[in-house]
């Protein structure tokens, strides 16, 4: 019946289940709370993916500081070995 249809529902991503004949209030309620839900939803996609994008500034950031600690390196190996062969 009824109940085995909301828990389908409601395994199935609904946000509510809302009995015939439908009240105003009930319908109302429901579609309050999916709003609510569904804001939140997209607050915790926005702070994920911030959080991501500050993940990828360091990653980039780290990369670029050992990228330059590489250069000085190459930098000083190519003038010892200038100095080996008196160029």
């Amino acid at each position: 019946g009824d109940m085995e249809k909301a828990v389908k529902a409601l395994d199935l991503s609904a946000s509510d289940f809302i009995n015939k004949p439908v009240e105003r209030q009930a319908l109302n309620s429901a579609l309050t709370r999916a709003k609510k839900r569904m804001n939140q939803a997209k607050i915790e996609k926005f702070s994920l993916a911030q959080e991501q994008t500050d993940n990828n500034e360091k990653t980039i950031n780290d990369l670029k500081r050992n990228f330059e600690v590489f250069k000085e390196g190459v930098s000083k190996e190519i003038d010892h070995i200038k100095k080996l062969l008196k160029i």
